[in-house]
């Protein structure tokens, strides 16, 4: 699907082109299939009641993506702030348990991905990739980890530097088999199982302070 809303924004690297994937022009709402209301319904019930919702979350997916031709040539853009509104990945279930205020993911043109945990007493933690598309699939985002930085809360209204650990462990491959405002990924991982995270569209990462 083409993205209703990106404006002109930086483009995600591909190795399998010799021109960088640039953003396409806005266009208008896609239309709100029931699929689709469906997953609006779900998104308000907030991500901190992803857990329980697993298999309603995974059968609306799936009619989400049947309803839309999943065949349809692949947006250019991924880049910006999405802000997690539902996942069924079960590290980060368990990590939304906690004292979490928000979660966002940051994708930058510079083939850029940072994860961002913000937690209630105002320590924030975010997680540096670099990440760019995968030559065997154009849907599918590669990310290598590069390091993770710890932001402490502020003192007195001043900021405190940041705690900068550059030793980061993994990388990975998600699938984004929807994107309008709303961006779904899939993850299949070695364990058979397979994660699913929702992001709805929050701004163009250039606005954004991630990185």
């Amino acid at each position: 699907m083409t993205p209703a809303f990106l404006p002109h924004l930086p483009c995600l690297p591909s190795r399998s082109h010799t021109t960088p994937l640039c953003s396409l022009q806005p266009q208008s709402p896609p239309p709100r299939t029931p699929a689709r209301i469906a997953l609006d319904t779900l998104i308000a019930t907030g991500w901190r009641s992803a857990a329980g919702v697993t298999s309603d979350v995974e059968s609306t997916v799936e009619r989400l993506v049947s309803e839309t031709n999943p065949t349809a040539p692949w947006p250019d853009a991924l880049t910006g702030r999405w802000d997690l509104r539902l996942s069924t990945e079960t590290p980060l279930v368990r990590l939304l348990q906690g004292d979490v205020a928000d979660v966002y993911q940051v994708i930058t043109g510079r083939g850029r991905l940072q994860n961002v945990v913000c937690f209630a007493n105002g320590f924030e933690l975010v997680v540096d990739s670099d990440c760019e598309l995968s030559e065997d699939d154009q849907r599918s985002v590669e990310f290598k980890f590069t390091g993770t930085v710890i932001r402490l809360p502020k003192v007195f209204g001043v900021a405190l530097p940041e705690v900068r650990i550059p030793f980061a462990v993994g990388k990975g491959e998600f699938r984004v088999v929807y994107l309008d405002d709303i961006r779904i990924d899939i993850f299949d991982v070695k364990s058979g199982e397979r994660w699913i995270n929702v992001y709805s569209y929050a701004g163009p990462a250039e606005k954004c302070n991630a990185y």
